[in-house]
């Protein structure tokens, strides 16, 4: 468990020692935070024969079963391999699983990841197992789009929200992991201070693929850069990862500019000094950014869903809405 997931392991756990727990829980947050592997550990803690002050035994039959991923008690569901989609025959086998007895004797735990992935015929099945819960039967379902869920499934569950840590909390963190103070922040900054996805992000060589895509943003506001060479870098970055950017530094220059402060990140600093440069008005930047952040979010659900955008035109449309925001109006996405 991780110091920002404090608050949540404490609220599940107070619950289960009063007898409390609910029977469904809609766990949300950003992605990159830890939700699904805290409570696939709280499933552990849940099944534990020997908890000592809160914590796993770590000795026990149980606790030995669900370290090796095994326990016949606990289910996890997920997009299989391949598919962007949690699928009918997935619920069915959890129908399954809830009507079955408990190895254990204790409880039986059940954790869908990425939960916004449920297609139309996997939710249906699922609200029939949520309307008749079973007895020592728990169900998280883990999200990073709440919003995403039906409606009929959100009201029978409870809220379960993870807070996303503060840069620095996210930075000393990957400071531990063994990055250097700096790459750490540059990560931290890039990733939305989203502890598990900037550290993803380090391993796939990150720090550096950051700044040279957040540069090209800079560039690109100056018409420095050809539309086609920033787009060729973000196709570099894959998709998911340079939308994610566009993302996160449309909301980061938009707080900076709200607050009257600066951004942490040397190259988001540049790239709010350039739409101060074009804009006449606070108001109207802010406008503009609010727009184009908007179009980020609907490009990203692009990406993540089910409707595989070509990445090429995604990218293309996405930037060159970015280069609008710059003093020099394009007449044509051509000419960058």
């Amino acid at each position: 468990m991780q110091s920002w997931q404090v608050a949540v392991w404490e609220r599940l756990q107070q619950q289960h020692d009063r007898g409390s727990l609910a029977h469904a829980y809609l766990a949300y947050g950003e992605q990159g935070i830890g939700k699904f592997d805290l409570l696939r550990h709280f499933a552990r803690y849940l099944l534990c024969k020997s908890p000592v002050t809160g914590s796993l035994c770590g000795t026990c039959v149980n606790c030995a079963l669900a370290e090796g991923g095994a326990h016949p008690d606990v289910l996890i569901v997920a997009p299989e391999e391949g598919s962007r989609d949690i699928k009918i025959d997935q619920i069915r086998s959890l129908a399954e699983f809830v009507a079955r007895t408990s190895h254990s004797g204790l409880m039986k735990v059940i954790v869908i990841n990425q939960a916004h992935q449920l297609n139309v015929a996997a939710a249906n099945s699922l609200l029939k197992t949520l309307e008749e819960p079973a007895s020592k039967t728990v169900l998280f379902l883990v999200t990073e789009r709440p919003g995403s869920l039906p409606a009929t499934l959100r009201s029978r569950c409870q809220r379960l929200q993870f807070a996303t840590p503060a840069i620095g909390v996210t930075a000393d963190w990957l400071t531990a992991k063994g990055l250097t103070a700096s790459d750490a922040l540059t990560l931290a900054t890039a990733a939305g201070s989203r502890p598990l996805y900037a550290l993803a992000l380090a391993e796939r060589d990150g720090v550096n693929g950051a700044q040279d895509f957040l540069r090209q943003l800079s560039r690109l506001l100056q018409s420095q850069s050809l539309l086609q060479h920033c787009v060729a870098v973000a196709l570099k970055l894959g998709e998911a990862v340079a939308v994610e950017y566009l993302l996160r530094a449309s909301t980061i220059v938009i707080r900076s500019l709200s607050q009257e402060e600066e951004p942490g990140d040397q190259v988001l600093a540049e790239v709010l000094h350039n739409l101060r440069a074009a804009a006449v008005r606070k108001e109207e930047l802010l406008r503009k950014l609010l727009a184009f952040n908007a179009l980020a979010e609907q490009a990203q659900r692009e990406v993540h869903g089910s409707t595989n955008p070509n990445p090429q035109l995604l990218l293309e449309s996405l930037l060159w809405q970015w280069s609008k925001l710059g003093p020099v109006r394009h007449s044509s996405r051509a000419r960058g």
